[in-house]
């Protein structure tokens, strides 16, 4: 997205999750632009594609399937004995 800083905002927001910023370079147009990294549950997935469809219409995602989240806001690490 173009409007990393707003759909950034808006997640912790409406969400209360934080976001990673990353840089990232397009291979194919070489354009540089951020690229937001953030861990969900399954239940809040429709709410971010309406935060990103209504600040930035122009952004790409990709959804994809984490086999577990660990840490704070989701399970917690467990001690081993």
């Amino acid at each position: 997205t173009n409007e990393a800083e707003a759909v950034a905002e808006r997640i912790f927001e409406l969400l209360e999750r934080g976001v990673t910023i990353l840089p990232g370079t397009g291979g194919y147009t070489g354009d540089v632009r951020p690229m937001l990294y953030c861990v969900l549950t399954r239940s809040e997935v429709n709410l971010l594609k309406d935060i990103v469809s209504e600040v930035d219409p122009l952004a790409f995602m990709v959804i994809g399937q984490a086999n577990e989240a660990l840490g704070e806001g989701f399970h917690p690490f467990h001690k081993r004995p």
